[in-house]
């Protein structure tokens, strides 16, 4: 009885030392969490949104420049060739020197200056000082000019019946100015009005080839003391 009862304790402590026992609360479970898993993280980023302002408009304005034509001291009435008057009413020549260029400035103007018979009539310029040189003729419109065999200078047609034009003809050169309005009628003969005026060392002045210029009363045929002009022809 006493070997059978030493054989069973014999027994009970190898398993003991074998782990095979367990504590209250003890599932018998082996923990396997050596190490946390690593912690995976997710960041939203909100949309990024840019705006570009436009740069205002900026209106910039350009004042209109108005010229002044002095009242003349320097005019003359034209007269027919021959007797021969090609128009249908008067025209005068005032003369200045132009501010800018420094040559001469005829202006013509007067209710004749229309036109003969439907022609475009041809101005033209010089000064005999004491031969005639600087000799010029600028059309108005197309082929007004056409067979006249000479230097084209440059001319503005304004309202209120004006042409301005800027002869060749320097303007400290002394001599007697001749203004001329002609007309190379069909057969080859040349028609027209001229009137001549001495330089004087005082002739007014102004700038030529602004757009509008201010000027004296009863200086255009229908009376304005302004006028507007096409840019300058050549």
């Amino acid at each position: 009885m006493k070997r059978r009862l030493g054989l069973v304790l014999a027994v009970g402590l190898v398993l003991s030392a074998c782990g095979g026992g367990t504590t209250d609360g003890d599932t018998g479970a082996t923990d396997t969490t050596g190490g946390s898993d690593s912690e995976v993280t997710t960041t939203s980023l909100a949309a990024v949104t840019t705006t570009t302002t436009a740069a205002p408009t900026t209106t910039t304005t350009v004042a209109e420049v108005v010229g002044m034509i002095p009242d003349p001291s320097t005019g003359v009435t034209l007269v027919p060739y021959a007797g021969e008057n090609i128009t249908a009413g008067d025209v005068f020549v005032y003369w200045y020197r132009d501010t800018s260029a420094g040559n001469y400035l005829a202006l013509y103007t007067g209710p004749g200056i229309a036109g003969a018979a439907g022609q475009a009539l041809c101005p033209g310029n010089s000064i005999a000082a004491p031969d005639f040189v600087h000799v010029s003729n600028t059309p108005v419109e197309d082929g007004s000019c056409d067979g006249f065999p000479t230097t084209t200078a440059s001319i503005q047609v304004c309202s209120g019946d004006v042409w301005i034009y800027e002869s060749v003809i320097p303007g400290d050169l002394e001599g007697t100015l001749y203004g001329s309005l002609e007309w190379n009628s069909t057969n080859g003969t040349i028609k027209g009005l001229t009137g001549q005026l001495a330089t004087t060392p005082d002739m007014p002045e102004f700038e030529y080839g602004l757009s509008s210029y201010t000027l004296w009363d009863g200086f255009t045929s229908d009376g304005s003391s302004q006028i507007t002009c096409s840019a300058p022809m050549s």
